[in-house]
C-alpha cells in the first residue's frame, strides 16, 4: 500500500510540530527503545516522512524503507544523513544477516497480508540480542467494544492483519524472538461518549497515556490503550 500526500496531511504527519501529539509521541518510543539498545544500527520498517527517523537519528545509525515515492521525498529531506529506501518490509532479508542492533515499525504490520513473514525477516536482519518494536492496533482496547465499526483500526480498509495480543506474541515468538514486554499507549481517539467536547475528553480519557508518555515508562495495561506494543529480542547465541 502507497500513502500519498492527502494520507500524511489527513494524519498531521507532514510537519510535526513540537508539542504536538506526533512529537510527544516520537520522544517516548525513543526513550522506551534506548532503555534497551542505547545505540547502533537501527532500521525504521516504514518511515513514512522521517520524522520519527529523524529523531532516532541523533542516538542510531539510521536505515529507513518506506514504498510512498511522497513519503520518502518527505524523508530524504528530513534525514539527510540516514540511508533512505524503497523497499517492502518483506524484502529487509536482503539487507544482511545480524547487521541491526534494533527495528521499529509503528502501525505498518497490521498492513501487511503475511506479517509473519516480515518478523521472520527483522529476526534475520538483528544481530543476536538486538531488539525488535512494533506498534499495532490493539483489539483487546475497551474503546473497540465501546466504538464498534467506529473504531480506529477498523476505518482504514488497509488494515488486513487486525489480530489478537496473543496472536501477534505467538507470531512474534514462532519468528524466534523472546518477547520482553506487551503493553498499550492509551485512549486517544476521541470521541468516546456523546456531548462531551474533546478537548475535555482528551484530557479526561487521554491522561494516563499521557503520563506513560511523559514519563517515558510503561505501565498501561491492554484494555486501556488503542495500541499494541510489543517490545522483543533475538536470543544471544
Amino acid at each position: 500500500m502507497q500513502y500519498g500526500q492527502e494520507h500524511y496531511k489527513r494524519y498531521n504527519a507532514v510537519d510535526v510540530r513540537k508539542y504536538s501529539m506526533h512529537w510527544w509521541a516520537n520522544r517516548y518510543y525513543v526513550r522506551v527503545l534506548r532503555g534497551y539498545v542505547p545505540g547502533g544500527r537501527l532500521l525504521e520498517i516504514g518511515c513514512g516522512t522521517g520524522f520519527f527517523l529523524a529523531e532516532l537519528g541523533r542516538y542510531f545509525e539510521t536505515c529507513g524503507i518506506d514504498t510512498s515515492p511522497f513519503a520518502l521525498k518527505h524523508a530524504r529531506d528530513n534525514c539527510p544523513r540516514a540511508d533512505i529506501r524503497c523497499m517492502r518490509g518483506e524484502d529487509i532479508a536482503g539487507l544482511g544477516p545480524d547487521f541491526f542492533d534494533a527495528v521499529v515499525s509503528r502501525h505498518v504490520f497490521e498492513h501487511m497480508e503475511e506479517p509473519g513473514t516480515v518478523l521472520e525477516a527483522c529476526y534475520r536482519v538483528l544481530r543476536p540480542g538486538g531488539v525488535l518494536l512494533y506498534v499495532v492496533p490493539n483489539t483487546e482496547s475497551i474503546a473497540r467494544r465501546w466504538k464498534g465499526p467506529d473504531w480506529y483500526g477498523y476505518r482504514d480498509d488497509t488494515h488486513v492483519s487486525l489480530l489478537s495480543p496473543g496472536e501477534w506474541a505467538d507470531l512474534t515468538a514462532a519468528a524466534g524472538f523472546t518477547l520482553e514486554k506487551a503493553y498499550s499507549d492509551g485512549l486517544w481517539d476521541v470521541p468516546y461518549v456523546r456531548y462531551v467536547p474533546n478537548p475535555v475528553q482528551k484530557c479526561v480519557f487521554g491522561s494516563l497515556g499521557g503520563l506513560q508518555a511523559l514519563l517515558s515508562r510503561s505501565f498501561m495495561p491492554l484494555p486501556l490503550g488503542e495500541a499494541l506494543i510489543i517490545i522483543a529480542r533475538k536470543p544471544t547465541r
